[in-house]
């Protein structure tokens, strides 16, 4: 996949330090998978964001021998900020 960016403009050496960083180390095959990216979209998280917080509990803690929560949060009805940002400018050549 960076070979084929390579190809098309992008800067290896930049490509494969942000790899790298991410955990995505050289010749790993997770570098081969492929997806597009259909749009960039940012949620404000403020307090009317939905969120499990120390005071959603009774005296402010998790309760005796919860040790982690997980959870799903509905987006519907947020409106999010559309984000135009050139992703390529980080990684192309010059």
């Amino acid at each position: 996949m960076v070979n084929y960016l390579g190809d098309m403009g992008y800067n290896v050496t930049v490509l494969n330090e942000k790899l790298t960083s991410l955990g995505f180390a050289q010749g790993r095959s997770a570098r081969n998978k492929m997806f597009i990216l259909h749009s960039m979209l940012r949620y404000p998280v403020d307090e009317s964001f939905p969120r499990i917080v120390p005071s959603s509990f009774i005296g402010g803690t998790l309760p005796v021998g919860i040790t982690k929560i997980t959870y799903s949060v509905d987006l519907s009805g947020l409106v999010p900020e559309v984000l135009e940002r050139d992703v390529n400018s980080e990684v192309q050549n010059d």
